[in-house]
């Protein structure tokens, strides 16, 4: 069983190489919460290989897939968190895709993290669970930079380093946006990607979606530094209902 412990000593922070206002609060932010034990527990062997794969310091890209219910999306953001409060990495980056039924960002009211929450509540859920951040540690650390929501929309251009980016709900990515994705990783930073290919809101309009057209790629040219874990319905932990209510549905 896989527990994270934090580290409090401050020599294990890696920092970039800056010492701007941000980065000094965003240290002070971080430090202050450093006392904290974060912990994730695999309840089966396919959530086993998950954390084995997020552990792996070789691993840059690690792609969790399957059905709801499997804890991909719980794993992904316990081991962002715990990253970010050992001081193994500066940011956490959150980002999915957001146009699912022909509407545009700007199509929604608000600033751009409201815009996106609707959108990001189950990572946020997360956060939350077992006091591992409250409600304004987050809305703090949102306003500082240490969580960053960015859609796709605002990527291009951009290197992210010494962060955690969690590509959330990525079987409704375009092509053009796995691919944007997966080129925005710097120095010291990894991709934590899930997805259900069977989930897919643009299969059936506009085809293979860009998932699944990512794992078609490395299937046929490996690339080191990427690792794909697979569940299916018999690994649903939410609610033994889930598995059953899939199988109603296989035929779709």
């Amino acid at each position: 069983m896989a527990k994270a412990k934090l580290r409090k000593s401050q020599n294990s922070y890696n920092a970039v190489s800056d010492i701007s206002p941000r980065s000094v609060a965003n240290r002070q932010q971080i430090r202050s919460m450093a006392n904290r034990t974060v912990d994730y527990n695999p309840r089966n062997l396919s959530q086993a290989r998950l954390v084995k794969a997020l552990e792996n310091n070789d691993n840059h890209i690690v792609c969790a897939l399957g059905p709801a219910g499997t804890g991909k999306t719980y794993l992904t953001a316990k081991h962002a968190i715990q990253q970010l409060l050992s001081k193994q990495v500066e940011r956490i980056i959150i980002t999915r895709p957001t146009v699912e039924a022909g509407e545009s960002l700007g199509f929604l009211p608000g600033l751009l993290e409201e815009k996106m929450n609707p959108w990001l509540l189950p990572l946020y859920d997360v956060f939350m669970e077992n006091g591992d951040m409250n409600k304004m540690e987050i809305k703090s650390m949102i306003s500082q930079g240490i969580i960053e929501i960015a859609p796709f929309q605002f990527m291009r251009g951009r290197t992210f380093k010494n962060s955690i980016i969690i590509a959330d709900e990525m079987q409704n990515a375009e092509k053009n946006q796995v691919k944007m994705l997966m080129t925005r990783i710097g120095e010291g930073s990894k991709i934590l990607l899930t997805g259900d290919l069977e989930q897919s809101d643009r299969r059936a309009s506009k085809g293979i979606s860009g998932l699944e057209d990512f794992l078609q790629r490395i299937e046929d040219r490996p690339v080191a530094g990427i690792s794909v874990v697979k569940f299916a319905d018999c690994d649903v932990v939410r609610h033994e209902i889930i598995t059953n209510i899939l199988k109603i549905y296989e035929d779709d």
